[in-house]
């Protein structure tokens, strides 16, 4: 039985699923960033035990500007940005600079 609620209830369901997906798709973004910065930190570390000073710089920097793209994550999903997965990746990025 259709009640006088239904279009309310429906723009809410799709704002819901909108903001939802948004979150969503920032978290895959900060997921994908924190990988890369702890692997370019690795590598970092190991360019360094071959005396490679150059490409662990390299490595370092890249990492720092992946880890520049989430800063709007920060503004728009805060409890992404300061997870637990991507703060480990801007701490793991700080004990190699």
């Amino acid at each position: 039985m259709p009640t006088r609620y239904g279009p309310q209830l429906a723009a809410l369901s799709a704002q819901a699923v909108e903001e939802l997906s948004a979150r969503h798709r920032a978290r895959e973004q900060a997921l994908g960033v924190s990988r890369q910065v702890i692997r370019n930190s690795a590598n970092a570390i190991r360019a360094v035990h071959r005396n490679d000073f150059d490409e662990a710089r390299r490595l370092i920097a890249e990492a720092g500007s992946r880890l520049a793209e989430t800063r709007s994550i920060r503004v728009d999903n805060p409890e992404i940005y300061y997870a637990g997965f991507l703060s480990d990746a801007r701490k793991d990025l700080r004990r190699r600079t």
